[in-house]
Formats: structure tokens, sequence, C-alpha cells
């Protein structure tokens, strides 16, 4: 009697997966239970921690050269943050030791400024007037001080009736 010794496909003989199944990563680990797996699982916590606290330090310090880039953009433009809307790369600002460059920072600040039409900042007051004080008039309301109390009345030595 002969026997049929042709393997079946997807048998643990057949060297090549079959299609639709997942193909795994045979090499071989030590099972969770023993002291290398515990260490290698130890490890691997580790090292998702570090590279979280890592991405955090590394989003924060994007957001602080942005915050740099706009505060120089105040000095030209009206509303800073619009120069991102102009295609401004934050990468492209930084010189090599990852500082933000001031020449390439003005120049992007000064080309997005044209390319959408951004205003300047705003002029605000001219005079300097000290924080709480009210600011001082250049010339006293005559017209107000006619019907104040002679008590109340701005006494001005260029003033003559």
């Amino acid at each position: 009697m002969t026997e049929n010794t042709t393997p079946v496909e997807g048998t643990e003989t057949d060297p090549t997966p079959v299609e639709g199944t997942p193909t795994t990563d045979t090499t071989p680990e030590a099972p969770e239970g023993s002291r290398a797996g515990r260490d290698a699982a130890r490890y691997r916590t580790a090292l998702r921690e570090v590279e979280a606290e890592r991405d955090a330090l590394v989003a924060q310090l994007d957001a602080v050269r942005r915050e740099v880039v706009e505060n120089m953009a105040a000095k030209v433009v009206a509303q800073p943050s619009a120069v991102w809307a102009a295609g401004v790369n934050l990468a492209d600002l930084l010189a090599d030791d990852g500082r933000v460059d001031a020449d390439k920072a003005h120049a992007a600040i000064t080309s997005a400024a044209d390319a959408l039409g951004l205003a300047g900042p705003p002029l605000g007051n001219r005079r300097h007037v000290p924080p709480g004080r009210p600011a001082p008039d250049d010339v006293p309301n005559r017209l107000v001080d006619a019907f104040r109390p002679p008590s109340k009345r701005h006494h001005d030595s260029s003033y003559s009736w």
C-alpha cells in the first residue's frame, strides 16, 4: 500500500504562507513570566514614558519658538498669528543651533505681510501717559470752565477777561 505524502497547503511543512493569513514575527522571545521578559517589559515601559516626555518637551519648545516669531511679527503686522497663514514654516526660521534666526524670521514676516496684505501694527497713543493718570489737556476747555463755580475753574495765566 502506498501512502500519499504530499503536504497540504497551509500546514506546518509548507514554508509559503497562505494568502489572507497574517504573517507574524517568529523571533523567539522570553516568556513573560521569566526575569528577562519582566526586565524587557520594564524597559519598554520606561522607553514609552521617556518618548512621551520628549514629545511633550518638543511641543513646548515649538510653542515658545512660535511665540518668539509672533512677538517679532507684532512689530510689523497688526495680527502676528496671521504670519502662519502665509505658509511660513517654523523649521525654516531656525538657525543651526535651534534658535530662531532673527534675519530669517524678519524676511519671512515681511514676505508674509506683503503676500497677504497685512496691515501694520496700530500706532497707539503717541504721548507718554503714565498708567493710572488721565491724559493732560493741551488746551483747557474754556467753555466748560465758564459754567464751573469760580473756585473750580482752571486758572491759566494766559487766560484773561
